[in-house]
């Protein structure tokens, strides 16, 4: 009985440990990511820096805004020209003619950022790259297959309080999916032509679902059938 009532009381003990810790966890989340917090893109480029990424002089652009096919960009109190934010560049392309055509019935192109170890840069990498052909012109769709949400927070979403399990992929590919479809789940961002399919922790429920179905001998791998694919 000693022993028993003994083992009872570290049971307890322990109970009383792992609530402590999620409260701990809870606590830091909510320091880190403030609920209401709302990420601002502040990204302004020069007009050197701007006809580079068009491919152009800069005398086309300064043309351009005399002749009144593009605005002049915002001026300080001094004079100062403060450069280009992302929505002009996006309309320099299109006045210009600089922006990338594919055709309408052209498959996306589709690009993956893999690696089995933890913390060599995908999240990094995705990001960059998503901004980096955004800025060039192309419309992104960033999908977040990792249930740390890295790249989901990156993209100004926090995670934690804002991404519900059912604003995941977890509708979709759950070995009982409610969703035949990804468009659900497509989010804009504070980058211009850059969506994105959020993740978060819930995610990781996926992985040992998918686990479970393949150990069985299951087709897990079923929901690569072409009525997910977005345009």
């Amino acid at each position: 009985m000693e022993l028993g009532a003994h083992h009872s009381a570290e049971a307890e003990r322990i109970g009383q440990l792992a609530s402590s810790g999620e409260q701990m966890v809870e606590r830091l989340r909510r320091t880190a990511f403030l609920p209401g917090a709302v990420k601002a893109l502040n990204v302004r480029l020069g007009i050197a820096e701007a006809a580079e990424l068009l491919g152009c002089s800069t005398n086309r652009i300064r043309m351009a805004e005399q002749d009144g096919r593009l605005p002049a960009p915002p001026e300080s109190e001094t004079g100062r020209r403060l450069g280009y934010d992302m929505p002009a560049l996006l309309n320099m392309r299109q006045v210009l003619g600089a922006s990338p055509r594919r055709p309408d019935n052209a498959p996306p192109a589709i690009i993956t950022v893999q690696n089995f170890k933890g913390g060599v840069g995908k999240s990094t990498v995705t990001t960059h790259l998503a901004h980096y052909l955004a800025v060039k012109g192309y419309r992104v769709l960033v999908v977040d297959c990792d249930s740390q949400a890295t790249t989901t927070t990156l993209f100004g979403f926090n995670p934690h309080f804002a991404i519900r399990r059912e604003e995941t992929l977890y509708p979709y590919l759950s070995i009982e999916p409610t969703e035949d479809s990804l468009h659900y789940a497509v989010k804009s961002t504070i980058w211009p032509n850059v969506d994105i399919i959020p993740s978060n922790l819930q995610m990781f429920d996926v992985e040992y679902e998918l686990a479970a179905a393949g150990s069985g001998g299951g087709r897990f791998w079923r929901r690569g059938h072409t009525g997910g694919a977005i345009p």
